[in-house]
């Protein structure tokens, strides 16, 4: 009859034991979660723009990662290595960068070896924006490629009929050449993106550009809107240049590398130490291990390997 007893009593040192542990668990977790906080350093989010610029999908989920507010994140960091890329896609993320410096955050942009046409309208929306000397950069323009097969289809006896409801729904058809009221309307179009773009830069960069018109006219007087505008548009004639020659007309604030990123983007935050870098999770897709292109540059490798396609806008050096 005591074995009912026994049980009982072992169950309840047991529960006891258990209820201590707990205790210790606890105040041991809250002991190392204050020790964790007080060694927690401040972090800096990296963005990467790498490659032509069309697919933006990821990119701009970890920029909205990091607007919604990711710990401890004090600055950012654009790592662009880009020739550009669609006109929209750029404006993305050009808008998303915007709205990071509107949430407080430092910006500063870092070019690689290539940050231009698109990659460098993407750079103008930073606080700071460092390139290498040898950085190939600039390409301020637009361009719109539109092909012609109209002489080889009628070798091949191909008769391409178009059924249209205004007379410029099938502009850019690849089975005639082009009328020279349809290219009037697209150079109207090309030239009122390359106007956004002028004004971006003008927008994103007009205490370095002022120092790059001073320079090159030799006044000491702050540049007006216009004459800055015009400065610009003397610059972007879709010429590319290194990074030095970009710091001497005022389009990038200093020459260096990203660790000088790093420590430009540490000062201007306020952040003591060695800051913590955050990137986003890289998953290798299937398509890139075989074919060695991410989605977006085959997604872009295919649109302009189709005629019709190749109508696209494009922020794009060639």
């Amino acid at each position: 009859m005591r074995r009912p007893a026994a049980v009982w009593a072992i169950v309840a040192g047991l529960a006891c034991l258990g209820l201590a542990l707990w205790g210790w668990s606890a105040r041991k977790h809250q002991a190392w979660r204050g020790l964790s906080s007080a060694l927690a350093t401040d972090r800096i989010a990296v963005v990467e723009v790498y490659g032509p610029i069309f697919d933006t999908s990821d990119t701009l989920r970890w920029m909205h990662r990091i607007e919604r507010g990711l710990p401890r994140v004090k600055a950012v960091i654009l790592d662009i290595d880009s020739p550009g890329g669609g006109v929209e896609a750029s404006q993305e993320i050009l808008s998303e960068v915007m709205r990071l410096r509107g949430k407080g955050l430092k910006v500063v942009a870092s070019m690689g070896s290539e940050c231009a046409s698109g990659g460098y309208y993407i750079a103008t929306g930073a606080d700071k924006v460092l390139a290498h000397p040898g950085t190939l950069t600039g390409s301020i323009g637009v361009i719109m490629e539109v092909a012609s097969a109209e002489k080889l289809l009628r070798w091949a006896g191909i008769r391409y009929d178009t059924i249209q409801s205004g007379a410029y729904k099938d502009t850019g058809s690849f089975a005639r050449n082009m009328r020279p009221d349809e290219r009037r309307v697209l150079q109207d179009v090309v030239d009122d993106v390359y106007d956004q773009f002028v004004q971006a830069v003008v927008d994103g960069r007009k205490a370095g550009l002022a120092e790059g018109w001073q320079a090159s006219t030799g006044e000491k007087r702050q540049p007006t809107d216009g004459e800055l505008k015009a400065y610009v548009r003397s610059l972007a004639d879709g010429r590319v240049y290194t990074g030095r020659q970009a710091y001497d007309s005022g389009l990038v604030d200093q020459l260096g590398d990203f660790d000088d990123a790093v420590d430009l983007a540490s000062d201007m935050a306020g952040i003591q130490g060695s800051p913590e870098l955050v990137v986003p999770k890289q998953h290798v897709p299937f398509l890139e291990r075989l074919t060695g292109m991410d989605f977006s540059q085959v997604s872009a490798w295919l649109k302009h390997a189709s005629p019709r396609a190749s109508m696209r806008l494009c922020y794009m050096a060639r």
